[in-house]
């Protein structure tokens, strides 16, 4: 990240982003995306980000989905009317699409992330003029700033459980539990 101080330009902040997509191996009408980002300072100096309502991971999802055909839950039970600014393990974004079909993904926030669980950045439904377009965004600052010091990585993951059909929050709740746990390690004797 580049910043601009008395004319001049300073490195402020590295960032390595991975993502990985891949359908699973068990059987199901779905794939998984893990978005990863790494972030450190570029310099001796601290990087502070203010509290902001954009941040961390965010999506707008197709440009055919409104407030007529789409829907929201989040863990913690809230719907797209209640969700802006609430704080959740998951959230299941979905709705129609052509063809007389249905669809859509989890957003999963790993519980290692910074202020997990994390704030909500959604769209209400009066969005663009009254459409009702559909955005999500785990905003990790939403609601409080963060201090990033020299000399360590910080890390947000990240993923998205996208599905075609319908999606529950039994579902939900069990991809985020496999999500959350820690990595095996496996030792080769």
């Amino acid at each position: 990240m580049v910043f601009k101080k008395g004319g001049g330009e300073k490195i402020a902040l590295n960032e390595i982003q991975t993502v990985r997509v891949y359908k699973p191996e068990e059987k199901g009408d779905y794939y998984i995306v893990d978005f990863t980002s790494e972030m450190s300072c570029a310099s001796p100096s601290p990087f502070h980000i203010v509290a902001y309502r954009y941040a961390g991971f965010g999506w707008r999802a197709t440009e055919y989905w409104t407030k007529d055909n789409s829907e929201m839950l989040t863990s913690e039970g809230k719907t797209r009317d209640s969700t802006d600014g609430s704080k959740a393990r998951w959230c299941i974004v979905y709705g129609e699409l052509p063809g007389n079909d249905e669809g859509g993904a989890i957003m999963l926030s790993h519980p290692d992330n910074y202020n997990h669980p994390e704030p909500l950045r959604i769209w209400d439904k009066k969005a663009n003029g009254g459409r009702g377009d559909v955005f999500a965004n785990f905003a990790p600052t939403k609601d409080k700033d963060w201090n990033l010091e020299p000399g360590k990585t910080y890390t947000l993951k990240y993923r998205l459980v996208v599905f075609n059909g319908k999606m529950d929050a039994a579902k939900a709740e069990s991809s985020w539990q496999y999500f959350a746990k820690p990595a095996e390690i496996v030792v080769n004797r």
